[in-house]
């Protein structure tokens, strides 16, 4: 879990009650949970995919009772290219010592290296001598094979654990729940952003510039990626921004590499967070938009739009004008949402809003912050002008808006609007025919904070219906905090273990019901996650997901990443 996060919970949940039949004092606790991932991760995972199967054994108790599945158990799944196996709780074959040490071998024969060796408990729960604990955890074995191939396992476990002076932390049992497989060839992709020459001209001081500023957490993220074909020649190009600084037109040659062409930005404020490339006036070409506020005057702000007239781009005055008060500052807008709200034909944009100068104040709240941006909804009058109209038609709020998704949640033939928040709830807003909004909070998509980051559409499998995949947090660590705090309400722990469990796949069914499928169909677990995408890697007809995940590296390996 990263450190806004996790701080901020421990200072709020609070330490022991010595009542309790396991420790609550929670930086003890989620320190010894840390040692044994560490400790187990050392003396079984790595032996036993190095092949010393005694030194892995020694990782469990003499009398060690478990079970987990073999190589060959479980479901295949259909799915050219990947061998893919799902595991349920009745495929884990019971096992004594010697017969688990075997299985994690079975399962890393024949790799030339591992790579990705875990072992991370998600409920923890150490009694107070510090002698015996249980819990969640999930074991995981990723390596590389001979032949270039990869193998990634994952299985999430029941465990009990002991400890003492000789042999340190030990299993004594663990039983798997559930898990999948997946083995594959060599990667079908290979990096050569420098080689094509799509790369920033950056001097050495420039970089290490934004390493001190990661170094000392004053940014959070750079700025954004749009894919277009901006000369229209059937080649995918690229515009790469860094915010106020540069943005960088890379026209995509044919031939697989990437030439710098220019773009109608005229100053470092005119490069944005991200710049979206649509069709706002239906005259077949294209306009650009970009997400950082050009002007503050008065009463308002404005966006920037840039239109083609006779064949030269021309900045479009006074298009997108919204409401700020008077003083107020660095709105932060990470989304940008073409969709033709009010059915006339013509299409509006919906702004989210993530923050301005005045938020994260004295009363921020991590689980239910209110001080975020203020989303806006601009409806095209025509001949590229609009109006803001976002109080009008119902869309209100001041949350942490990160991503929007339009679409028709209720089969209405209206579009109808998904707001993704951070350190909030997610909000349905409900379309009503005529481009008024209403929030749906009884909905499967609205509710608790899940600190979303992303979200993507489609009809992953050919069914005819929709499935929305949400991109939030994974976090062990706050997972066993949730857990172990002392003196929540239930309600607030189930808030909080919602907070921390992961992305979230909403399907709607022929009866037009939505259930949430993730963990069920193992994409639960996309660690740090942020932006997400349908998309067809494989070529085979159906679409696969794809999430982005990680924070910032510190550039010193000893201190922590954020």
């Amino acid at each position: 879990m990263g450190s806004r996060h996790a701080i901020t919970w421990l200072v709020l949940l609070g330490c022991a009650a010595e009542e309790a039949p396991y420790q609550q004092d929670i930086l003890l606790a989620d320190g010894v949970a840390r040692q044994v991932g560490a400790e187990l991760q050392a003396k079984l995972l790595e032996p036993a995919v190095a092949g010393d199967l005694a030194l892995a054994a020694e990782a469990l108790t003499p009398g060690f009772e478990g079970s987990f599945p073999r190589l060959d158990g479980g479901r295949a799944v259909v799915n050219e290219g990947l061998d893919l196996r799902v595991y349920a709780a009745e495929d884990a074959v019971p096992l004594d010592r010697a017969g688990l040490v075997d299985v994690l071998a079975e399962h890393a024969k024949g790799w030339a290296s591992g790579d990705r060796l875990s072992f991370d408990t998600d409920r923890f729960f150490l009694d107070l001598a510090g002698e015996h604990a249980h819990g969640r955890a999930e074991v995981r074995l990723g390596g590389a094979r001979g032949d270039g191939g990869r193998v990634d396992l994952r299985v999430e476990c029941e465990v009990e654990l002991v400890h003492d002076e000789e042999h340190g932390w030990r299993i004594a049992l663990l039983e798997a729940h559930e898990g999948a497989r997946a083995e594959g060839g060599p990667p079908p992709f290979v990096e050569v952003t420098g080689a094509v020459g799509f790369t920033f001209n950056e001097s050495a001081r420039n970089r290490s510039m934004i390493q001190e500023a990661i170094d000392e957490h004053r940014t959070l993220a750079l700025g954004g990626l749009t894919a277009l074909d901006w000369n229209r020649d059937g080649f995918w190009d690229l515009v790469a921004t860094r915010q106020t600084q540069e943005s960088v037109l890379f026209l995509n040659d044919g031939h697989g590499g990437f030439v710098r062409g220019e773009l109608p930005l005229e100053a470092p404020l005119e490069c944005s967070n991200f710049l979206l490339w649509f069709d706002l006036d239906g005259d077949g070409l294209e306009e650009l938009v970009g997400t950082t506020p050009l002007e503050y005057e008065g009463a308002h702000a404005r966006l920037g739009l840039w239109t083609r007239r006779e064949g030269s781009w021309a900045r479009v005055e006074d298009a997108l004008v919204f409401p700020n008060p008077v003083g107020l500052r660095h709105i932060a807008i990470p989304t940008l949402v073409p969709f033709d709200a009010n059915g006339d034909g013509l299409i509006d944009l919906f702004a989210g809003a993530y923050g301005d100068a005045n938020s994260r104040g004295d009363d921020f709240n991590t689980v239910l912050a209110l001080d975020g941006g203020d989303n806006h909804l601009f409806i095209n009058q025509g001949d590229l002008r609009f109006s803001e109209e976002s109080a009008e038609r119902g869309l209100s709020g001041t949350q942490y808006t990160f991503v929007a998704q339009p679409f028709d949640f209720d089969g209405d033939g209206d579009l109808d609007l998904f707001e993704g928040n951070d350190f909030g709830p997610n909000v349905l807003w409900e379309n009503d025919g005529e481009g008024r909004f209403r929030a749906d909070h009884e909905s499967v998509l609205s509710g608790e904070s899940a600190y979303t980051m992303g979200a993507t559409l489609a009809d992953p499998d050919n069914t005819g219906e929709w499935s929305l995949y949400i991109s939030n947090m994974f976090s062990e660590a706050g997972n066993r905090i949730a857990s172990l705090a002392a003196g929540l309400s239930d309600d607030m722990r189930s808030r909080m273990l919602i907070i921390a469990n992961g992305n979230m796949l909403y399907s709607r069914g022929p009866d037009g019901e939505w259930t949430e499928q993730a963990r069920e169909l193992h994409c639960h677990n996309g660690e740090w996650a942020w932006g997400t995408n349908y998309c067809d890697l494989d070529n085979d007809g159906d679409k696969d997901l794809i999430v982005t995940n990680g924070f910032t590296s510190h550039s010193q390996r000893e201190l922590p990443d954020w």
